[in-house]
């Protein structure tokens, strides 16, 4: 999956909820499907909260974070298909 050129559309039923210490979930209160997030994670949910763009999203998180950019692309990428195949986002051509 390419990131670039994504929007990311947040399925209205989605809750989310730091738990602790940088960790949280997510749940859709119609589906019961729920998604737990490291810190990163935590991190990537947020920057979503910001801009649906994936690509700026993706720039947020790597603005604040020492790790290179290729694992973020891999990491954010893997975040993305799960919560898609979750039902938890919609991905959608930006352009």
């Amino acid at each position: 999956m390419d990131v670039m050129n994504l929007k990311i559309v947040i399925s209205p039923d989605v809750i989310f909820q730091e738990v602790q210490l940088g960790e949280s979930l997510l749940l859709n209160v119609k589906t019961l499907v729920y998604y737990a997030f490291d810190p990163l994670g935590t991190r990537f949910w947020n920057a979503l909260q910001v801009s649906a763009d994936a690509d700026e999203a993706l720039g947020l998180v790597a603005t604040a974070s020492d790790w290179p950019l290729s694992e973020l692309q891999s990491k954010f990428r893997a975040i993305l298909s799960g919560l898609e195949r979750s039902g938890l986002i919609t991905l959608e051509n930006a352009r």
